[in-house]
C-alpha cells in the first residue's frame, strides 16, 4: 500500500524556525533550515536567542540544514549559541559542531563543511603581523598592493597577519 505524501509549508514559528511538515502515514516529521545569513566567506551563520527545548527537533533542524548548506556548497556553519540555551551544545557536538571560542555568555561553534582541509581559523589570542615599505631608488615608487581576500577595493603595504598556514622561510 502506499502512503500519501502532503507538504505545506507553514510561516515561522516563535523561534524563527521555518517548518515544513511532511504526513507520512498519520506522523509527522519537522524539516526545516535554520534562519541564517550567508558572510563573505560563504559560511552559514545561525544566531539564535530562543532555541526549542525538543532534542529531537533540534537534532532535525541541525542535521537538514548542514545537509541544505553542503548541497549548496557552503563552506562552513557557525552556531552562536547564548548561556540560557546551552541544551543545543551536546546536540551540535554530536553532529560534528566544534568550538571555536566562548566569551562571556555565548559559547561558538563551528564546523568545516567541504570535503577540503578546515580552513577555519584559529580564536585569537595573540597576532603575529609583519609589513614592509618597498621603494624604487631610482624612480621613489613606492610598492603598494590590493588583498586577493578580503577587502580588495583599498591599496596598502605589503604585510598582513601570520597564520597556522603560513610556513616559515627559514
Amino acid at each position: 500500500m502506499s502512503s500519501l505524501l502532503f507538504i505545506c509549508f507553514l510561516n515561522c514559528d516563535k523561534f524563527g524556525f521555518s517548518y515544513i511538515l511532511i504526513q507520512q502515514k498519520r506522523e509527522y516529521f519537522h524539516i526545516c533550515i535554520l534562519p541564517h545569513e550567508i558572510d563573505r566567506f560563504n559560511a552559514a551563520r545561525v544566531r539564535i536567542q530562543d532555541w526549542p527545548n525538543d532534542a529531537k527537533i533540534i537534532r532535525e533542524t541541525l542535521s537538514t540544514s548542514l545537509n541544505q548548506w553542503r548541497n549548496d556548497k557552503r563552506t562552513s556553519a557557525w552556531l552562536w549559541i547564548p548561556i540560557e540555551q546551552a541544551h543545543v551544545i551536546p546536540i551540535a557536538a554530536e553532529l560534528g559542531f566544534a568550538y571555536h571560542n566562548a566569551e562571556e555568555r555565548t559559547a561558538v561553534l563551528n564546523q568545516w563543511l567541504l570535503t577540503t582541509k578546515s580552513m577555519i581559523p584559529r580564536f585569537a589570542t595573540h597576532q603575529v603581523g609583519v609589513g614592509g615599505a618597498v621603494l624604487h631608488n631610482k624612480t621613489n615608487e613606492l610598492l603598494i598592493i590590493k588583498e586577493r581576500i578580503g577587502n580588495r577595493e583599498i591599496w596598502k603595504l605589503p604585510g598582513g597577519i601570520s597564520t597556522r598556514f603560513c610556513k616559515p622561510f627559514l
